[in-house]
């Protein structure tokens, strides 16, 4: 299994295929989206002046569509199921979109959903518009035509910064894929159990629960 592998259907079960997705059409103002840009300093500055879920591929700047409503479903039920290994070992500390420096020569910058870092790190990078240091796992959602037409290529990216561990939560099969570096590639079905070993041994989640309507939306009827 290649990390390559994209099939032209996204029913279709392999474990790292991301294909288009749901067809989303962004609306990418010509400012920003495919300028060239030389170095970080250029990045921050953009930040600072407002701008939100741009990305630099090798040198080149990408803005990536906002997060859906599933998007911010599934990181409120994955930090939910989280919760309890978060408060009893502290030896992970969570980032949610903090743009990540992966590549300073060819520059390239992304913004992973989730980082977890271990404490020391994630305490001093928490605050910071981007960052260097390198998380300990990063969860990515390919929610998106962008982000799933991208994803072999940010998951090698992590992985070859040293990266440990990534997890890919794809809401259009409703897969997880779990990534190593040294180890195969793990595919967990919808109606599989995803673990969180060996970074959180508590973490027993079923894979459906992370694409699952809020509760207080369900009891509403809505």
């Amino acid at each position: 299994m290649s990390l390559n592998d994209r099939p032209d259907d996204a029913s279709q079960e392999k474990p790292t295929g991301f294909g288009t997705g749901h067809g989303f059409r962004p609306v990418v103002p010509q400012e920003i989206s495919q300028r060239t840009v030389q170095t970080r300093d250029e990045y921050l500055a953009a930040l600072e002046n407002g701008e939100r879920w741009i990305e630099i591929e090798e040198g080149t700047f990408l803005r990536q569509d906002p997060p859906d409503e599933m998007h911010g479903n599934i990181i409120r039920n994955l930090t939910t199921a989280l919760g309890p290994s978060l408060k009893s070992d502290a030896r992970s500390i969570p980032c949610f979109e903090l743009p990540l420096l992966l590549d300073e020569e060819r520059l390239t910058i992304r913004i992973p959903a989730i980082s977890f870092y271990p404490p020391a790190t994630g305490f001093a990078v928490m605050d910071e518009l981007m960052t260097t240091e390198i998380p300990v796992l990063v969860v990515e959602i390919a929610s998106s035509r962008l982000r799933r037409d991208s994803m072999s290529a940010r998951v090698k990216g992590y992985l070859q910064k040293g990266v440990q561990g990534v997890w890919v939560i794809d809401p259009v099969t409703r897969h997880v894929h779990q990534f190593s570096e040294g180890l195969p590639p793990k595919m967990i079905k919808e109606t599989e159990t995803m673990h969180g070993y060996p970074y959180f041994a508590d973490l027993h989640l079923l894979v459906m629960d992370l694409f699952a309507d809020p509760v207080w939306l369900r009891s509403s009827g809505n």
